[in-house]
């Protein structure tokens, strides 16, 4: 399942939806990418964040795994379990 995105709401509230490629971040700004990864990482030990979590499979089903991602078929993060 794919989320949907209701531009109504976006135009009314006057929000907008950025996307970022973190990899690239990474490269030109390295510093504001590792505090905000300590905060985040923060966060979710506290508990305050909690990510959501699609699937969870065995690492012997990487494969499937990586199909379902290439395929968009997924919701949330999955996860590959030793």
């Amino acid at each position: 399942m794919q989320p949907q995105l209701q531009l109504g709401l976006l135009v009314m509230n006057g929000l907008s939806v950025l996307g970022l490629h973190i990899g690239m971040m990474t490269l030109k700004q390295p510093e504001p990418i590792k505090t905000s990864t300590q905060e985040l990482i923060e966060l979710l030990a506290k508990g305050r964040i909690k990510p959501v979590i699609g699937h969870v499979f065995p690492l012997r089903e990487a494969a499937e795994a990586h199909r379902i991602l290439e395929g968009r078929g997924s919701y949330g993060k999955l996860l590959l379990k030793p």
